[in-house]
């Protein structure tokens, strides 16, 4: 949508606010400090050639600053451990890449080497693996790669059978033992081989997506869905046990908030949607 903000909750209390006023404004990202925000700021977004920003903003003064200004399409910031730089990926033409953004001196690294299309990179949060999405052509099935930091081969996850189970939504475990995204009605699990090690049943959802870690409890996990019995289009955020796969409502939710990402104390979410007029 054109015109997107980042909004900010309290998980305790529901208070929200707007932390940018106007724009097309995506895919936050709390530091794992938890002073600043990254984002992304479409410019151009009906042009042919259309190009993004990278912005922080610091949750100190809600000061916003532009780190990575450039004609290509950059965007899926995710930080390091340390806070001191970015992943992210950058589409040029018809290649992306996975880029490392540092932020005392604005040099970028590039980090994968290869021409295949590539989106979505997220690192992991003891700092060592990038996880990415990768199609083999551009009509292909998305699946899971993970990417060292440190250099090394890129190590395929997984391997899906059709278009309808391509895993969705991925995202890691607290203590990076793993990963976890969505399949159709199920949230799955997987070890840094690729081998699953759970599967949690979402059987009367519909729409599953937004899928997060609680980063203090690796019991709780968190999505977005739809509630197949319903006659109405109504969205909730839900939270879901791995040990029970017991699932309840947190709030209502909606189709137009995306981008879900929770701060490193756990109080805290950031997300995109529209501004209310």
């Amino acid at each position: 949508m054109k015109d997107m903000n980042i909004c900010l909750e309290d998980f305790n209390t529901g208070s929200t606010k707007f932390l940018t006023k106007d724009g097309a404004n995506s895919q936050p990202s709390f530091s794992p400090d938890g002073e600043k925000i990254a984002f992304v700021h479409a410019k151009d977004l009906l042009g042919k050639k259309s190009s993004s920003e990278l912005k922080i903003i610091s949750l100190k003064d809600e000061a916003i600053t532009i780190v990575l200004e450039d004609d290509n399409y950059n965007y899926n910031p995710s930080w390091s451990p340390d806070s001191n730089s970015i992943i992210y990926a950058s589409r040029h033409d018809s290649q992306t890449d996975i880029w490392q953004l540092n932020l005392t001196d604005k040099s970028k690294k590039k980090i994968s080497q290869d021409n295949t299309y590539k989106s979505n990179p997220v690192l992991s949060p003891d700092g060592k693996w990038i996880l990415f999405t990768q199609k083999a052509t551009k009509d292909s099935i998305d699946e899971l790669y993970l990417l060292p930091l440190g250099g090394g081969e890129t190590i395929r996850l997984t391997n899906t059978a059709n278009f309808l189970e391509k895993p969705k939504n991925p995202t890691w475990l607290p203590d990076s033992s793993g990963v976890i995204y969505s399949s159709l009605v199920t949230l799955v699990v997987i070890d840094l081989q690729g081998q699953i090690v759970g599967q949690i049943n979402l059987a009367g959802l519909n729409n599953v997506m937004g899928v997060f870690c609680d980063p203090k409890n690796s019991n709780a996990i968190f999505f977005k869905a739809r509630p197949a019995q319903e006659a109405s289009l109504n969205v909730y955020l839900y939270r879901v046990s791995r040990k029970t796969g017991a699932w309840e409502i947190v709030r209502k939710s909606s189709f137009f908030e995306a981008g879900y990402n929770v701060s490193p104390g756990g109080n805290k979410l950031v997300y995109a949607k529209p501004n209310k007029k």
